[in-house]
């Protein structure tokens, strides 16, 4: 073996560039030889080769040597001859451009997901073992786990111009990366070990919040009628919920994940923002940042879904001022979303604020609620005159009183709606404001409750 290794470092130190990447394109045939020793020793050979020269070669070696070494490990069904060439493509991995590999195996294994019955092959799914072997390893656990990650938070195209995120399809072949990526999770999750599980903990807010986002947009497409995607998701995100010791989160899943009607997946994120937040208040933060950031995103499932979520967090960011104040800024800023579902989350949020620092922001939020009382679409303005029955029970007459008169003329305009749930919240509401009518407002007030009075009294014989 010694005189082995010693011929192969002679060898490697003499080829020339363009020898070594023949060589490593050509590898193939000698790793799945019929003499298991002579395979073996070809496998040894490339490790060493890729260790000592990996940095020579260009992407385009990358790719092409990524691609022999798959179609190796593919042929191979001798389980230790396959972990071997699973080796030198992790080693391959760690000595070149790790992105390039990870691009090659993740287009593979969609090609494979989408084509063939992987359950079914002959010696096991070799692209599976390669996610556990990345998973498991020391250097490109965490650098496997942030690719995937990227490419869950990478946004779709959207195909309707003339509405902001409206989506009515992926493409095939972006299906199947994504039915790959998130195989590609689950196989970290469930096998990644030790060294997997250190690198999620590290990752949690961005692991959650990806999560989070793609079961709002895949939720989106199974409202068409295309659950498999939403069903891969729910699957991976089970076994994040398994390898962090959520287990309330994964019931909560289990009983509501598949519901894609809009009301109720967005109760089910809410739901796993606050089991979040209870399990792990120190990761509400950096979730937070994030989630805040997707607020601007393309697809407006995801916006919906960033919201939902953002309005379930807030009322547990008690602790963090600063997290707060950027929380409150940037709900006050899309309450102007496309979306009606975005527009009545971002008031709830607000409205959530925790009770001892809503007085610091109570004007900003009843700026809102004055506006969105105007709404063009009616399930909003009902979102309006309820968070404002909530509101008007912290609020101080100083924070009232600039509004009042606007306040009433449009709860007026409300009470007349056909919806009978808007009228008895508007008539609520402004019964709700008369507390207020002994302030600077006063004569006002007045005025405005008799003609309130006076429209609806009957008219006289």
């Amino acid at each position: 073996i010694e005189v082995f290794h010693r011929v192969v470092s002679s060898v490697c130190i003499l080829l020339s560039k363009d020898e070594l990447v023949v060589l490593l394109h050509s590898c193939t045939l000698a790793a799945c030889d019929k003499v298991k020793q002579s395979a073996d020793g070809s496998i040894q050979a490339i490790i060493v080769f890729i260790i000592r020269r990996g940095k020579d070669l260009r992407e385009a070696d990358v790719l092409r040597t990524t691609q022999s070494l798959l179609s190796s490990a593919i042929a191979l069904t001798d389980k230790h001859s396959r972990q071997e060439v699973l080796n030198a493509i992790s080693c391959l991995a760690e000595n070149t451009n790790h992105i390039v590999v990870f691009d090659e195996v993740l287009f593979v294994a969609g090609r494979d997901i989408c084509t063939k019955d992987i359950t079914r092959i002959r010696g096991g799914w070799a692209i599976q073992d390669v996610f556990y072997v990345f998973s498991q390893h020391k250097v490109l656990a965490t650098l496997f786990l942030e690719y995937i990650l990227s490419i869950l938070h990478k946004e779709p195209v959207a195909t309707n111009d003339s509405e902001k995120g409206e989506i009515n399809s992926e493409s095939s072949a972006d299906d199947c990366i994504l039915q790959a990526t998130m195989f590609a999770l689950n196989a970290f999750l469930r096998g990644g070990g030790k060294v997997g599980k250190q690198a999620v903990e590290q990752s949690y807010p961005s692991v959650l919040s990806a999560l989070i986002l793609k079961l709002g947009g895949l939720h989106g497409l199974a409202e068409l009628g295309r659950n498999e995607l939403l069903r891969s998701l729910l699957i991976a995100f089970q076994s994040f919920c398994d390898c962090v010791g959520d287990v309330e989160m994964g019931k909560i899943l289990a009983r509501d994940g598949e519901r894609t009607e809009k009301e109720k997946w967005i109760d089910l994120v809410q739901e796993v923002a606050c089991s979040s937040s209870v399990k792990r208040p120190n990761e509400v933060l950096p979730t937070c940042v994030i989630l805040s950031k997707s607020l601007d995103r393309n697809q407006r499932a995801e916006r919906e879904a960033a919201a939902a979520a953002l309005s379930e967090f807030i009322r547990h960011s008690e602790k963090e001022p600063a997290l707060l104040e950027q929380m409150v800024e940037e709900l006050c800023q899309h309450v102007t979303d496309d979306s009606p579902t975005v527009r009545s989350l971002c008031l709830r949020g607000l409205v959530q604020i925790p009770e001892s620092h809503i007085l610091n922001y109570i004007q900003q939020v009843l700026g809102v609620i004055l506006a969105l009382l105007e709404d063009a679409t009616e399930s909003v303005q009902l979102t309006a005159v309820q968070c404002l029955l909530t509101v008007l029970n912290v609020s101080e007459q100083d924070a009232v009183d600039p509004i009042l008169i606007s306040l009433l003329v449009r709860l007026r305009n409300l009470q007349i709606s056909m919806n009978t749930k808007m009228r008895s919240n508007a008539f609520a509401a402004y019964g709700a404001l008369s507390a207020y009518g002994a302030g600077s407002q006063h004569h006002a007030f007045l005025e405005q409750d008799t003609c309130h009075s006076s429209a609806f009294d009957p008219p006289s014989s």
